[in-house]
């Protein structure tokens, strides 16, 4: 799957795309007269987010694979204040991020995959390039003053951890107490014989 911004002023997405050639014909696109920036694609091409200059803002596709036919409309649309410079997503496409331009506020925004704004973030200056990792779990943003950038925990990841409750400590005793056992009666079966042997 590869999703592109063109300069007809929308996103394209083609399926398969390690079986075309030449210049094939997109499989949906969207985000009619909308002046694109920026698009990124989740690791199984089941959701792209694209960044605008005009009308300034965030666009995201869910189920991106399933679509077909022309235009689509975005899953959801959230507004920025200014134009978006660019955005990333995880492999997953569960947590994405995006960064206004030049203008200011200088600004960085972190989604989840339902458009809800986890946070926002100002930046001293403004965005060059956004990176997010393969979890979610952190950012990198570049921005355009010399060897400035963010590395920031997002707060957030794909992984799964442990999940509510009480974390008890671990009573290693009750865990070795049938080894313990075990090797005492081996020990004391051992004292046996070796006795048995010296008497006879």
């Amino acid at each position: 799957m590869v999703a592109a911004s063109e300069h007809d002023l929308s996103v394209h997405y083609w399926a398969n795309a390690k079986s075309l050639t030449g210049n094939p014909a997109s499989t949906w696109w969207g985000g009619v007269d909308v002046s694109f920036s920026s698009v990124d694609i989740s690791s199984n091409g089941d959701s792209v987010i694209a960044g605008a200059a005009y009308p300034s803002g965030v666009y995201f596709w869910s189920g991106a694979r399933g679509l077909s036919g022309k235009p689509q409309s975005p899953s959801w649309i959230y507004t920025t204040e200014i134009g978006i410079h660019d955005v990333a997503i995880n492999d997953a496409g569960d947590y994405m991020a995006a960064a206004q331009s030049y203008m200011e506020p200088h600004k960085a925004y972190f989604f989840g995959r339902a458009g809800d704004l986890k946070w926002s973030f100002d930046l001293d200056n403004p965005s060059l390039v956004v990176s997010i990792s393969g979890d979610g779990g952190t950012l990198a943003i570049g921005t355009s003053a010399a060897e400035t950038g963010y590395l920031l925990s997002t707060g957030y990841s794909s992984r799964q951890g442990p999940v509510g409750g009480i974390v008890m400590p671990t009573n290693k005793l009750e865990i070795l107490s049938p080894y313990l056992a075990l090797a005492g009666l081996v020990a004391a079966v051992s004292a046996v014989v070796v006795v048995k042997k010296r008497r006879d």
